[in-house]
């Protein structure tokens, strides 16, 4: 599982994340600001399904946002 978003260029391996007991994890530094974000399970780049916060970003695509402050 990966995560993509406009802090990695949306590079799909950039940000590999780490299983948790539960959850799944991986730091990222942020600026405060808004961010749109993906997650990449087995090769499907999927919203967040915990953030019903979205938005479109290029191309059309829906994307998960957070707001970092």
């Amino acid at each position: 599982m990966f995560l993509a978003g406009g802090f990695s260029n949306w590079q799909h391996n950039k940000k590999p994340m780490n299983r948790q007991g539960d959850y799944w994890t991986v730091q990222v530094p942020l600026s405060y600001e808004k961010y749109q974000y993906k997650f990449i399970v087995d090769g499907n780049w999927i919203m967040d399904p915990t953030n019903e916060t979205c938005e479109f970003g290029d191309g059309d695509h829906l994307n998960s946002v957070i707001f970092v402050k």
